[in-house]
């Protein structure tokens, strides 16, 4: 019998991407998922929306055991996903987590359930990640490499890499914490960008996946990135909450299939070339580009 890992859905207010979305799970269908869907704002249009989307989640078409949390009023992103993970986690041991912008390609399913079963027990890695960002170019006779970056657009984990996650960063200060986080990253640039976005999310930002990397880091923990991209993201336009432009690359990412039987890495360790690509594409770099392009624009104004 083939092992299917249970899914988790998050879902709020966009019926068309959460349709694509769910049709990929049936395609995969896995015998136990579950909903998580934020509650709407004070409108009209997305108290429609929020029904809508809640009406496509209640069609699931296969044998499977539906659980559904639907929140009546609206949480946000942050707490939204936070409550909602530790909702699934007190249930079950492991899950494969998508929202309903992260487009699966069907080998995504078997890529995670695969790993789950095979690092089950081993305390080093926390997450297994679906999305690779273009021009990451990997080590091509693996399936994947290990990374100190987590990945949640369209992810995997375990009920013991969730234990203690406390997404309200209670533990991070940048007086106290500073150091060790350059020691950790390597890199003053790296360590000042991250210590600014964590304090920002410790203050009540809407972001949760700072709060996820910091718990993977201080667990000296590992995550998964395949080198194929298995997650196509279709969120980007002005209804998301963070990825609003629709011209951003990561947006024209299509998703492709992983090759089975996977080729594993002989060695569980971090990748630091990949690591350092994926800090100035997807992290750091993008503030370094932002400071020399105001500094060009301020230079020019000046004549």
């Amino acid at each position: 019998m083939v092992h299917k890992s249970p899914v988790a859905l998050f879902v709020y207010n966009r019926p068309n991407l959460t349709a694509e979305v769910l049709a990929a799970i049936s395609l995969y269908a896995p015998d136990s998922l579950f909903i998580i869907s934020d509650g709407p704002k004070a409108s009209r249009e997305d108290f429609h929306a929020v029904n809508e989307v809640r009406r496509i989640c209640n069609s699931v078409n296969w044998p499977c055991k539906v659980k559904r949390d639907y929140r009546e009023v609206n949480l946000g992103c942050r707490n939204s996903i936070t409550s909602g993970l530790s909702w699934v986690f007190s249930q079950v041991d492991e899950a494969i987590i998508l929202e309903d912008d992260c487009l699966p390609d069907m080998t995504f399913f078997r890529f995670c359930s695969n790993l789950l079963e095979k690092y089950r027990d081993d305390s080093r890695i926390f997450t297994i990640g679906g999305f690779k960002a273009e021009n990451t170019i990997g080590e091509n006779h693996n399936s994947y490499y290990y990374s100190k970056y987590p990945c949640t657009w369209g992810w995997a984990t375990w009920k013991r890499s969730y234990k203690d996650f406390d997404p309200n960063l209670a533990d991070w200060s940048e007086d106290k914490n500073l150091q060790w986080l350059t020691d950790y990253l390597g890199d003053p640039f790296y360590a000042n960008y991250w210590a600014y976005m964590l304090t920002k999310a410790k203050q009540g930002s809407n972001d949760w996946d700072y709060a996820w990397a910091y718990h993977c880091w201080i667990n000296n923990a590992l995550s998964i990135r395949p080198n194929i991209n298995l997650i196509q993201n279709t969120g980007f336009n002005t209804m998301a909450t963070h990825t609003k432009d629709s011209n951003h690359p990561f947006g024209k990412i299509l998703s492709s299939k992983m090759s089975f039987p996977m080729r594993h890495p002989s060695e569980i360790k971090t990748t630091p070339h990949m690591d350092q690509i994926l800090e100035d594409l997807i992290y750091s770099g993008i503030r370094k580009r932002q400071i020399h392009l105001l500094y060009r624009e301020i230079t020019a104004s000046r004549g």
